[in-house]
């Protein structure tokens, strides 16, 4: 993206066509990939549809087809791809709780009317998420649509500079502009999970939520509601922060692991100022899951060093309970609910937890930073 949200907007007023659609440089249309797009926005003007967004891999150019997929998020700003079940219909448009940003195709006037982009967001990040919730709650609707096709190179690191800021302050910055104005009272969770951008000068917002009250925007809640039910808002916990361990004094980490089945394990507890400090924020659901930004906690994949035990690692949250149901006991075990195992810290030295015989030693007794309602733990 070789220009920045800021740019965009100034540029806007060169624009001479009915439809806008922006691409980054480094993409690849495909056969017929601008048709579905303009279809959808002449049934609608205020759909906002994406094409499915194929690799181009960086190093060889090697074109990959990607599977149809939507754009989610995590509390932590981090976006992702989604899955979809397309049913019989392989063709039909995907409702998208976000977009990439970098791809998409939307009514010149419809664009204006809406407010363009946030043009005192920096460079890049966060762009995506703010025009999302804007969309989304303000009216529109943004589609993912199988039949358009774009490849997209995905590099391993951005080409450009940040104006003399990290690119990591850059983004808090952009991502707490979004969050002021459309999270509502959840900001408090974006912000347990990015402490840091607490203390990020984002410069005035006051147009912004003034665009927010002219369009007669909808509540965040709708937006969950509607586009994001799976993702666990404050009144849908038990409890959240670190959970530590009271004997080892040792907290629950997934030291940045975020793939389906890596391990878990435990390590020493970190102060919000640190970055890394976001692998060890959890989140107790009142469907007893205990979650990591998309993924759960789960004991499903044999253990090869016990006879028949299962490990504990991570898997994307399916929300059927099963082997993702954990109890919080008064007791203060964490019991998975299916084999009423308790879940275990390692020896000294061993740094992987384990699911054990529940004996009530202290390797087995976690408190979390937070806790909203003991009525509701069970055994």
């Amino acid at each position: 993206r070789n220009y920045t949200a800021h740019q965009f907007g100034e540029l806007l007023s060169d624009a001479r066509g009915d439809v806008m659609v922006f691409l980054d440089s480094h993409c690849e249309c495909n056969v017929g990939w601008m048709e579905p797009l303009l279809a959808e926005i002449q049934q609608d003007r205020r759909t906002v549809p994406s094409p499915v967004i194929d690799v181009i891999h960086y190093e060889n150019f090697e074109y990959m087809q990607a599977m149809p997929q939507v754009g989610a998020f995590d509390w932590s700003f981090t976006f992702y791809w989604q899955m979809k079940d397309q049913g019989s219909n392989l063709t039909a448009p995907l409702v998208a709780p976000v977009m990439a940003g970098g791809l998409f195709a939307i009514d010149k006037a419809y664009f204006e009317e809406i407010g363009t982009y946030d043009t005192e967001m920096n460079i890049w990040g966060g762009e995506n998420m703010e025009m999302s919730f804007r969309i989304w709650m303000c009216g529109g609707k943004l589609l993912s649509l199988p039949c358009s096709r774009v490849g997209h190179i995905f590099r391993d690191s951005a080409p450009y500079s940040f104006n003399g800021e990290s690119q990591l302050m850059t983004l808090y910055r952009n991502y707490a502009r979004a969050v002021e104005v459309w999270l509502d009272q959840h900001k408090a969770l974006f912000y347990r999970f990015v402490p840091l951008a607490k203390d990020v000068n984002i410069g005035d917002i006051g147009s912004r939520v003034k665009l927010r009250e002219k369009l007669k925007c909808k509540s965040f809640d709708w937006y969950l509601e509607h586009l994001l039910p799976m993702l666990p808002t404050e009144n849908r916990l038990l409890a959240s922060g670190q959970i530590k361990n009271t004997k080892t004094s040792q907290c629950i980490d997934t030291l940045g692991r975020r793939k389906a089945n890596d391990t878990v394990s435990h390590y020493r507890c970190l102060p919000t100022r640190e970055p890394a400090y976001t692998s060890q924020v959890w989140m107790y659901s009142k469907k007893y899951e205990i979650i990591s930004l998309e993924n759960c906690l789960d004991a499903s994949v044999a253990d090869p060093s016990s006879k028949g035990g299962k490990r504990v690692a991570l898997y994307p949250c399916h929300g059927l309970g099963g082997n993702q149901k954990w109890y919080y006991t008064p007791t203060q075990q964490i019991v998975h609910a299916e084999s009423q195992l308790c879940l275990t810290v390692g020896k000294e030295g061993k740094s992987q937890l384990f699911l054990g015989k529940c004996d009530g030693s202290g390797s087995q007794i976690f408190t979390f930073t937070n806790i909203y309602d003991h009525d509701d733990f069970e055994i």
